[in-house]
């Protein structure tokens, strides 16, 4: 992972537990929340350095602490062909960063006591009810019963859930 997606993983991650607990966010200095604004301002030469590198198109980087914003910037360009700015209202695809942002926001839920790692998927998403995580043991464990997946096999990534492919894709994600 590049240092730049962990940068934003980290900041994404130290947000989540002030959005996630229905505070409101408001704006604040940084010396409010304790945070230092020389090393801020070190994270905005550092952006700006990648962006001047070509490393990266462009970036928006929010921190949050205490449940107010104290450092929000954008940098480089949307589009490189267009040479459109950054905007701080910019849409990204993080593609598989979304799994560690999820599993923190869940994790808080369930230290809450929103959900145990056991309930089933379906007390969720009732549409998935009658799915089932099946064994190990070949196109045999297509007729043999298997369990409810629960949010612990979504989690272990273990679901049987794939991106499509005939049956047998499910073989790579089973119980043993």
């Amino acid at each position: 992972m590049s240092r730049i997606a962990l940068f934003a993983y980290l900041v994404v991650c130290a947000t989540l537990p002030s959005v996630t607990r229905g505070r409101t966010v408001s704006v604040a200095g940084p010396t409010d929340v304790g945070l230092s604004s020389e090393r801020l301002q070190r994270i905005s030469m550092m952006v700006q350095h990648h962006v001047d590198e070509h490393a990266i198109a462009g970036a928006v980087v929010l921190l949050a602490r205490h449940g107010k914003v104290a450092y929000f910037e954008h940098f480089g360009v949307m589009d490189v062909t267009t040479k459109s700015p950054m905007r701080r209202d910019a849409i990204f695809r993080i593609a598989s960063m979304s799994k560690p942002i999820v599993s923190v926001a869940a994790m808080i839920l369930y230290e809450e006591g929103k959900f145990q790692l056991d309930d089933p998927v379906s007390k969720f998403v009732p549409e998935l009810k009658g799915l089932r995580v099946f064994h190990e043991g070949g196109r045999e464990a297509w007729t043999a019963p298997g369990r409810e997946m629960t949010v612990h096999d979504l989690f272990r990534h273990t679901s049987g859930l794939t991106y499509g492919g005939d049956p047998p894709d499910l073989f790579t994600c089973y119980v043993r």
